[in-house]
């Protein structure tokens, strides 16, 4: 299996999840080395915890780059969407020849954070 495999497994097994925003993307023409998702900002410390309990490691592997000190004296204005993505952005573990065992117990696990989270957080999921 490639990791193109797993991010079309992830896509499709987590589509269902309100809460969950997933890339765009069919992976015919990538080769991803990161599989991310949105979620919720307000839960995002608690949903990485909750999956490192579960033995799924996450990352954050983007921040906007207004956020770097380097770049804090470059293009102001209003940045809230740039902001929103870097709050609640979450990279998944992907990695070539990575068992479907293994993906399915990631999935098992974002889906078990959402089916205990306040249902207030449930309406504001997405797609995108």
């Amino acid at each position: 299996k490639t990791r193109r495999d797993a991010c079309r497994f992830y896509t499709e097994a987590l589509r269902g999840i309100p809460e969950v925003r997933i890339p765009k993307i069919d992976f015919a023409n990538v080769t991803p080395f990161i599989f991310y998702i949105r979620v919720p900002a307000d839960q995002r410390d608690d949903f990485r915890a909750y999956l490192g309990e579960h033995g799924v490691d996450t990352g954050l592997h983007w921040q906007p780059g207004h956020a770097f000190k380097y770049l804090a004296n470059c293009r102001k204005g209003d940045l809230s969407v740039t902001d929103r993505a870097g709050d609640e952005l979450v990279t998944l573990p992907l990695h070539s020849d990575m068992p479907r065992e293994w993906q399915e117990r990631v999935v098992d696990a974002v889906g078990g954070f959402f089916a205990r989270a306040p249902k207030r957080a449930r309406a504001a999921g997405g797609r995108g």
